[in-house]
């Protein structure tokens, strides 16, 4: 079989059996790439009988490969992010935890702060376990203080970015369900129009908020910690669960190389709808060493 593309597949069909030839050009597509689309395809023929409910996308023999690339692999770190944070407050309260341009905090005001808020939302909003909470905020102090807040409460929190438009905004918090959203005071009024109860975090609200005299929780390790939404390039926003016990098992594997300790100063760059945000933020808070 000769072809002019980089790839070609020619299927035939006999009997009960499908034979399958592959012709490619190796200056542009690699052998063992090719070996792994074949692979993937005999997988998938041989699901065929299988009800989509059953099928499985990912064959053993590329499972193995990736393991392999990946090891050692963690083992699972059941702990929850805002203890892990908790942790930090308690070993070094006074240690700077977030600069921003609108104020600083150190690991005692952030739990201080949080706490009341969490306490607020759990204790006179209900927020709980289930709660899915978006936040939609420019860069600040208090954006962290409403994400550390929620996941206290036992939320998940899931970020809106002010510029979008109101479609993908609406498809998100449909999807989601949510009636509750932390925002700061410029993207209330949109919020609201979308039949969404906006609390504006800030300075203000924080001051008329008490600690909470009732204990926080409970939250648990396989609880959802934040839901990442893909762009939607090819329909519909999907949102994908990250709880916990997968970001702690996560920071036990990548600070390390990534030079993560106690005197870590990251620079939050990313925006907050982005999941490299979410190291830049929580991987930083958490780690002692």
């Amino acid at each position: 079989m000769h072809s002019n593309y980089a790839l070609a597949v020619n299927i035939r069909i006999a009997d009960s059996q499908i034979f399958v030839k592959c012709s490619y050009d190796n200056r542009v597509i690699d052998h063992k790439q090719v070996r792994r689309i074949l692979r993937q395809f005999e997988y998938f023929h041989s699901q065929l009988s299988a009800g989509l409910n059953e099928f499985d996308f990912v064959n053993p023999h590329d499972v193995e490969e990736i393991c392999r690339w990946n090891e050692p692999i963690s083992e699972p770190v059941e702990a929850c992010i805002h203890e892990l944070i908790s942790r930090q407050a308690k070993q070094r309260p006074d240690a700077e935890a977030v600069c921003a341009w609108n104020g600083r905090l150190t690991y005692r005001e952030l739990e201080d702060f949080s706490d009341r808020l969490a306490g607020h939302l759990q204790h006179h909003l209900k927020i709980g376990t289930g709660s899915i909470i978006p936040y939609c905020f420019e860069k600040s102090v208090w954006s962290i203080v409403g994400m550390l807040a929620v996941v206290k409460a036992g939320g998940t929190i899931t970020a809106l970015d002010p510029t979008w438009p109101s479609e993908r905004m609406e498809a998100i918090l449909n999807q989601t369900k949510a009636q509750l959203a932390l925002c700061s005071s410029t993207s209330k009024l949109s919020l609201e129009k979308m039949g969404c109860t906006a609390i504006v975090v800030d300075a203000d609200l924080i001051d008329q908020l008490q600690s909470p005299q009732e204990p926080l929780g409970p939250t648990h390790a396989k609880d959802v910690l934040f839901i990442q939404y893909t762009s939607g390039s090819t329909g519909q926003p999907k949102g994908i669960l990250i709880t916990h016990e997968n970001w702690a098992t996560s920071l036990a594997g990548h600070a390390e190389p990534l030079g993560f300790d106690s005197s870590t100063r990251a620079i939050q760059f990313c925006n907050f709808t982005y999941d490299v945000s979410m190291g830049e933020i929580f991987s930083t808070l958490c780690m002692v060493r």
